[in-house]
């Protein structure tokens, strides 16, 4: 494999791509928030038949910091960009886990893939009561303490944020804001390719209710529970997801 960089708008981004980039499938794997392009790179050793290529998302791993805050399309942009320069005339699939199946599902609703592989994925808003209510609290003590008293305005959103939020540069935390509000159920809607839900029973990040939420509205989708893992589906069941991906692509030609 060989690292590359690809010019976006919004900064530089680096890769890991195959060697030999042949005419043959590509599967491009889109890690999970605060996670880097390495994550994948024992699942990509075994996969057969595939040029690969693992992405750094702007803001992760040795990829570019951002120039503003992005969003999910932006990050879909950046996807097609590498995509556009390294161009396959055979199939392409997507695979996301957490964050990175949030833009592959934005990304399949836009742009032509053969399949794509959901691993753990959210995609909805949280739309609890007592969701909402906390951050209603915490909106009105912020503001509170922003007007009356500074450094307690400080402490409090330093002690407050979620730990995807914490230590999160201005920009990215802005991102990160961006991200989590977009509610990407218009999204599913408009996917017409074949999608592989993967959901952990386990999951304390990504509930199993929301990973058959997906699967249901998708058109086109077949599931596949995973028991003995949590969020982390891919490092804790290595061996099923490996087999599952080289499964359901063996019949592409």
């Amino acid at each position: 494999m060989r690292e590359e960089t690809v010019k976006t708008n919004y900064g530089n981004m680096k890769l890991l791509i195959s060697d030999n980039f042949k005419d043959k499938k590509t599967i491009i794997l889109l890690h999970g928030w605060g996670m880097n392009k390495e994550t994948f790179l024992k699942i990509c050793n075994r996969l057969k038949g595939f040029n690969y290529i693992i992405c750094d998302f702007l803001g992760f791993g040795s990829s570019d910091d951002p120039n503003k805050p992005l969003t999910i399309n932006d990050y879909v942009e950046t996807v097609k960009m590498i995509i556009d320069k390294y161009p396959t005339k055979k199939y392409l699939y997507l695979l996301g886990h957490s964050f990175g199946g949030r833009v592959a599902i934005a990304y399949a609703s836009k742009y032509e893939v053969r399949k794509v592989f959901l691993v753990n994925a959210k995609a909805f808003k949280n739309r609890k009561i007592k969701h909402k209510v906390k951050i209603l609290k915490y909106k009105l003590v912020k503001n509170f303490l922003r007007i009356f008293n500074k450094q307690k305005y400080e402490n409090y959103i330093k002690d407050k944020g979620s730990s995807d939020y914490k230590g999160l540069t201005s920009v990215m935390k802005k991102t990160f804001v961006n991200i989590v509000n977009y509610d990407l159920k218009k999204c599913l809607k408009k996917i017409k390719c074949d999608v592989v839900v993967i959901g952990s029973i386990k999951d304390n990040v990504v509930s199993y209710d929301e990973t058959l939420k997906i699967q249901k509205i998708l058109k086109s989708s077949k599931l596949y529970p995973f028991y003995n893992s949590g969020h982390f589906s891919y490092i804790d069941e290595e061996n099923k997801l490996v087999n599952i991906i080289n499964r359901e692509v063996k019949g592409d030609r």
